[in-house]
């Protein structure tokens, strides 16, 4: 019995005792023989470990956190919604954890000399138990590792380098969205027509004018000339700057004071954006979509081999397949990747959506990473064990149990608000907060105004020098 044991790692086999007529069961906690007296009796051997130690395997992920002696290769601690997983485990088991020190490769996957690395190569060597973090619960071509039941789930997305920010001498021409300003330009010409119409009805119906502007306006009765001014007059009452000479009919003047009015509205959404725009740094267009990442023919960097199995392999889609062709698998050093993304830019790197939101938080929150919102793949997490492994049904019923009771998401939960507190030691973000609160005006922040004022100084003289010539 203890051979099996050591050699093949479970218990599941039954002692059949012919002339007894009955059934036993070793018990390697123990080092005992049990007789089978139920359908329970195996169970029971599980529902206690007496302190046997398992060899457990954690790492640096984005729900768990290793201290320990590097020179000795010795674990001192585990911390996370992981390592609260397995002490949980372990306390109700009663079992020990022994970690074992991890690889470079934490996570690892097959290699093409056909060997396994990390832990899903520790798994199939049969060196561990249990990996206590979180894996995807997908194919790591190999048939001798199991997963545990799905403890949660998590999104495979991608970073680039956030856009640069728009210089504040255009500022002004980016803070208001395109549609506004479209939308501004059509009503001020709609206005113009409708004025113009107005002009014509009165005309034609011969409605008496004003007393004050008939003998002002009695020489100006070109058709093109009137409508040209009415168009020039129409645009300065809509960019709210006075008119020099009013209309002659009361139906125009109370059509003008309606477009004061409209132009009131539209000045303070201009203003209001422009405000925003200073106080609140704007960046030019980041890639929001697969697509748009294709198309900016970025090579894709991954850090983990199990990335490149299946995040766009297997799809109809051109622009999977294409972006399938970019990744290349690369080393990663004492410099992360996504430090090299947010200070290079010249590629993006695959990482998963909940380590954006917690150890690399301060990356998006100090505007040096863009997370495309489009993730191609959507995954259930869960442990790994060996198979075949004795301990997977006690394992899964505690996973249950903490799901069922909400602590997994609460640890979760509380993990986030930690990070969103710790966001405020690093220096850069703080930089970035006290620039979004105060924001002192200089020169150069009111280029764009000298800019239109030498232009239009410019276009004046060049039609006084004409007006000059011809007249």
């Amino acid at each position: 019995m203890q051979t099996v044991w050591h050699q093949q790692g479970h218990n599941r086999i039954y002692y059949i005792q012919q002339q007894a007529e009955q059934l036993l069961l070793y018990n390697p906690f123990q080092d005992s023989i049990i007789l089978v007296q139920d359908a329970f009796s195996y169970r029971r051997i599980y529902a206690n470990l007496h302190g046997y130690a398992l060899r457990a395997y954690i790492f640096d992920s984005v729900y768990s956190a290793l201290y320990g002696d590097g020179e000795k290769q010795q674990v001192l601690r585990v911390t996370g919604p992981d390592a609260n997983v397995g002490e949980i485990v372990a306390k109700k088991l009663n079992l020990t954890l022994n970690y074992v020190w991890p690889d470079d490769e934490f996570f690892g996957g097959l290699m093409p000399d056909g060997n396994y690395s990390g832990g899903v190569g520790r798994a199939h060597r049969h060196e561990l138990d249990v990996i206590f973090a979180g894996f995807f619960i997908k194919d790591y071509l190999t048939a001798r590792i199991q997963f545990s039941a799905a403890v949660y789930m998590d999104d495979l997305c991608l970073y680039v380098q956030k856009a640069q920010r728009i210089p504040q001498s255009i500022v002004p021409l980016f803070a208001v969205r395109p549609d506004v300003w479209l939308c501004f330009l059509l009503v001020g010409i709609i206005c113009a027509f409708i004025w113009m119409c107005l002009r014509a009805l009165n005309l034609c119906l011969r409605i008496e004018r004003i007393q004050e502007q008939q003998q002002a306006n009695r020489k100006d009765m070109h058709y093109l000339s009137t409508a040209w001014r009415i168009f020039i007059d129409t645009w300065v009452v809509w960019v709210r700057v006075n008119i020099v000479q009013y209309p002659p009919y009361n139906s125009e003047r109370i059509f003008l004071a309606s477009i004061c009015l409209v132009s009131v509205i539209f000045g303070a959404l201009l203003e209001s954006s422009l405000a925003t725009a200073y106080i609140r740094p704007l960046y030019y267009r980041d890639p929001n979509t697969l697509a748009e990442l294709d198309e900016s023919q970025l090579p894709i960097y991954i850090k983990h081999p199990a990335f490149k199995d299946d995040l766009f392999y297997g799809h109809d889609s051109e622009v999977y397949r294409r972006l399938d062709a970019k990744m290349m698998l690369v080393g990663e050093g004492e410099d992360r990747l996504i430090n090299m993304v947010s200070r290079l830019g010249k590629f993006a790197g695959v990482t998963r959506s909940a380590s954006l939101e917690l150890s690399d938080r301060r990356y998006i929150q100090t505007h040096k990473v863009h997370k495309i919102p489009e993730c191609p793949k959507t995954y259930h997490i869960g442990y790994v064990l060996p198979k075949p492994s004795a301990y997977l049904e006690g394992i899964n019923a505690i996973l249950q149990q903490i799901l069922a009771g909400g602590l997994l998401d609460f640890w979760i939960d509380e993990m986030k608000e930690r990070a969103k507190m710790n966001i405020f030691q690093y220096p850069e973000y703080l930089a970035e907060l006290n620039a979004s609160r105060w924001k002192v005006f200089t020169l150069k922040d009111v280029q764009l105004a000298f800019y239109a004022l030498a232009i239009g100084c410019a276009l004046a003289a060049v039609v006084w020098l004409l007006e000059l010539w011809l007249k």
